[in-house]
């Protein structure tokens, strides 16, 4: 059994009659390069199904795009019929959605899951976190930055 493989950007830019520098500016949004020559780079984008790897992306732009919501709870909890967190994650992930960015489930219902996931000060962006009141977890993630939100199980999921 044979897998095909992905097309490349150096396939893009063969099928394009363009550097390979070329195709990569023109996959990542660059103005700097003549409009036919975009439209070239794009019908072969087109024609091969080329998708842009995001692992290799994140590797060379250090970022991945996505966030992590931490729930400091036990999965039973989380996917109970308790309305709360279905309503917070789903909230999350649609402003996450429109922001172009994608969510990255957390779950650590144990003290060893708790050590494992550890919100700090050097922490970028924001974060959310779903606690009980008084958890350390909650310390930790209200002390991380001023941008951080946190949501207790008396405060309404966002809508």
């Amino acid at each position: 059994m044979t897998t095909a493989q992905r097309p490349t950007l150096e396939a893009v830019a063969r099928r394009a009659g363009v550097p390979r520098a070329t195709v990569s500016r023109v996959v990542n949004g660059s103005t700097t390069v003549a409009e036919p020559i975009q439209e070239a780079v794009r019908q072969a984008v087109a024609e091969l199904g080329y998708v842009p790897n995001l692992a290799a992306r994140s590797l060379v732009t250090q970022r991945t795009d996505s966030i992590a919501l931490v729930l400091p709870e036990a999965a039973a909890r989380v996917f109970s019929d308790d309305q709360v967190f279905p309503g917070i994650i789903r909230g999350a992930a649609q402003e996450l959605e429109a922001a172009d960015k994608q969510l990255v489930l957390m779950l650590a219902g144990s003290p060893a899951g708790h050590a494992r996931v550890e919100l700090r000060p050097a922490c970028r962006g924001w974060s959310r976190s779903a606690t009980s009141p008084g958890s350390p977890a909650r310390r930790r993630c209200v002390s991380c930055s001023p941008s951080t939100r946190t949501w207790t199980r008396s405060s309404p999921p966002p809508t």
